[in-house]
Formats: structure tokens, sequence, C-alpha cells
């Protein structure tokens, strides 16, 4: 509800703002208001917890592009134009009115259009497809054929390989795990939108079991850190816990994180913090009987690992060879935090590259048609009367100055001539 109340109050300040940015006459005053409609933006995207993309914006277009344009604007002194002509005015004044009003009319009726048909999109389910793929950790199956209904999804996935996630509609399936020698195995699974999920085929040739375990890759919450599950493929119904070693690789002082897992069983996720971890694979009934060894095992942050406990087959099975514990790590990258700079990057430079420069070419080309407009724009201020130029010092103050005295004192003035008389000598 407080969510709702602010994103209303910053939106009416954001609409307000926009109009009075088209409506004042002043260019500073237009550009102010801007800044204030792209602050508003950035605290919507705080409302969207989306800290990086209020920086974001705020840093680029209110601390960059915006202070740019307001260079420019009184660079070239339009803040100070003003028409003359009140009747250019006024046709000026109606036809911001009537764009505000057309504006208006069009945000209203998308809001309109929007609210009408809220309750289908809450209805519908507009979820990614769902997605599967197979991993095969049956040590003597050899190669394996996995079909879900009649299409194929992995064709001769080889020991210890894992495919890539295969796209199919949300459905109920039927997966059919066929092995190079031996019978086919078969399981159900229904397949929701959004949703990710595993294949794992185990066991031996004789006795192939197939599992279908789901895949959480959302976001890891907590900073610099992984998320970790564990699944039981023992073939020797090996019931194992997962623990700690620490830096002394020793078992005695080691700390448990999995407890009693059984084959076929998938653990809840462990969110662990990034770096390099020692664990090993302990036998659930003899804990000081060590399995498998994890040893200098890094844990990737904002990734989703699944370690899969099974045995591989030390030599060729037609020389009667054994198995041998494994444990096999599988690593995906988990969802970017919204609004984090890895989902702005992946989004921009894999959907919105395009976009993006254009966006670019776009500002580019506004900035240069401001500049041209606003100094076409520019008038002379300098005062005129009946034509010629009013000077701010009469040219007798500048001669004045020049010579260092007042020329049009009567002190200063050179006496006049005058004729020499008829009457007066000539030595006069």
């Amino acid at each position: 509800m407080n969510e709702f109340f602010f994103f209303c109050l910053v939106g009416l300040v954001a609409v307000f703002a926009a109009i009075y940015m088209l409506w004042s006459d002043n260019a500073v005053h237009s550009a102010l208001s801007l800044i204030v409609v792209m602050a508003c933006i950035a605290f919507l995207f705080l409302l969207l917890n989306a800290p990086f993309l209020a920086m974001i914006q705020i840093t680029v277009y209110t601390g960059a592009i915006m202070v740019l344009f307001l260079f420019v604007i009184m660079l070239l002194g339009s803040e100070r134009l003003q028409d003359a002509d009140p009747t250019t005015d006024r046709r000026g004044t109606l036809r911001r009115i009537g764009f505000i009003a057309s504006l208006v009319f069009v945000l209203l009726l998308i809001v309109g259009i929007v609210l009408s048909n809220v309750h289908l999109d809450l209805q519908t389910d507009t979820g990614a497809q769902p997605q599967v793929r197979i991993l095969n950790v049956a040590p003597d199956a050899g190669t394996v054929d996995v079909y879900a209904n009649d299409q194929q999804v992995a064709s001769a996935l080889s020991f210890r390989t894992t495919s890539s996630y295969i796209s199919l509609p949300p459905g109920d399936y039927v997966i059919k795990v066929q092995p190079q020698t031996g019978l086919p195995v078969t399981t159900n699974v229904s397949l929701k939108r959004g949703t990710q999920q595993t294949v794992i085929d185990y066991g031996s040739n004789r006795n192939l079991s197939v599992s279908i375990v789901a895949d959480d890759n959302s976001t890891v919450t907590q900073d610099r850190s992984a998320r970790v599950t564990f699944f039981n493929a023992s073939s020797n119904a090996d019931t194992v816990n997962l623990v700690d070693l620490g830096s002394s690789l020793d078992v005695t002082s080691a700390q448990t994180i999995i407890t009693g897992l059984k084959p076929g069983q998938l653990s809840d996720p462990v969110i662990k913090p990034e770096g390099t971890v020692n664990w090993a694979v302990v036998d659930a009934t003899t804990p000081t009987n060590v399995l498998y060894r994890l040893v200098d095992y890094n844990l990737s942050r904002d990734t989703s690992g699944l370690v899969v406990y099974t045995q591989e087959r030390v030599y060729p099975a037609t020389t009667g060879g054994t198995l041998r514990p494994l444990a096999l790590p599988v690593v995906t990258d988990a969802a970017p935090s919204f609004g984090g700079p890895r989902a702005i990057g992946l989004e921009l430079f894999t959907n919105y590259m395009l976009v993006f420069q254009l966006l670019a070419l776009l500002l580019l080309a506004a900035m240069i048609g401001a500049i041209v407009l606003t100094h076409r724009q520019t008038r002379s201020t300098t005062r005129k009367v009946g034509g010629r130029r009013i000077v701010s010092r009469p040219l007798v103050s500048v001669i004045a100055s020049q010579v260092g005295h007042d020329v049009t004192s009567d002190a200063e003035k050179v006496p006049e001539l005058q004729e020499p008389t008829a009457n007066a000598p000539a030595g006069d």
C-alpha cells in the first residue's frame, strides 16, 4: 500500500514537471523541469528494488546529459529570449495547450485499455517455457538417447556429460532413457511454465534408474554467495553425508552440511559464500569413512551448483573392473538480480544492443538540433533608436579621458585671434 502511494505521488510530480517543461517560455526552467522528471524516474526504479538503475538514471541523465543541455542553453543565451509580439505568444500558448491536452488524452486512453484488460493478464500464465536438461551418470550404460514423448531431446549422451537446457511446451511427458546396451527405462513428468529440471539416469546397466530433479537457478539473495544442491545417485545404495573439512582436511573436526541423503534423493539448497572449500562425501553410518573428497572446490558467486554423487568404473567392464566413488559438480549461472549491473549488461548486450546504439544516436541528434535551433533564435541585445546606435558614453567624455582634461571647459579654451585695426601700430 505504501509503494502504491509513493508511486502515485511521484508519478503526479513527474507529470506536472513534464507539463511545466512544455509550458515554460524560459529554456532554463524547462531544462530544470526535465531534471525533476528524471529524478522521479530514478525514484520509481528504487520502488522496483533496482538501486543500480536509479543511480545510473541520476548519474547519466540528470548529472551528465541535462547538465550539458543547461550549459548549451546558457552559453548561447537562449534563456533571455522573449517574444516581443503578444499575438505570437498567445498562439504559442494555444499550441502548447492543444499538445498537452492531446498527450493527456492519449495517456488516459492507454491507461484505460490496460486497466480494462488487467484481469486477463492475471489469469494468463506468461512465464517462460519449461526447460529440461539430461545428465548421464550411469557408469555401465554407455551412451544414452533420451526422448520426451516422441521427441528426442538428447542423442548419444556419454557418461559424465550434461546436455544443454531444451525448451519444451508445458504439459505431461513420458521421459524415456534408452541406453546403448540394455532395456530402456521411463518416468512421467509434468512440465510447468517457468521451471527448469534435470533428468538424471544412474545406477547399473541392469538396474538403471531415472530421477527428475527441480533446478533452482533463481537469483542468489545473499551477496557474493553461491547456491549448491546435492543428489545421491549411488549404485551401491549408500546413504551419505556432505561435510566441510575446512583447512585441516581432518574428518573428525568436519562440519556437517547435509545429513542422511538416501539414493535417488535431492538435498535442500545450501547457500555458501564464494571461495574455495574442502568438502567430503562420507558414509552416514560411519562418518569417519570418507567416500570421496572435493578438495579445493571453487564456489563462484551468483551460481547454482548441482553436485551428484555416483560411481565410475576404474577398468573396462569386460575385465571385471571395480566401481569407485565419484562426485560430479554441474554449475549453472543463477539469474542476475533485477536492476543489477550483470542483469543490465546481459539485457543491453543481448536483446537491446541495437536499440541502445540508436538511442545514443538520437541523443546526439537532439543535442545538435538544440544547438542549431537556439543559435538561430539568438537576437542582438544592442539598443537602437532611429536606426542609429546609442553610445553609452558621449564622444567628448572619451576624448577628455584620453587627453587628460575637459575639452569643453572655458578656462582651457584657446583665445581667438583678432584682426589688426588700421590705427594699430604695425609692431603690435
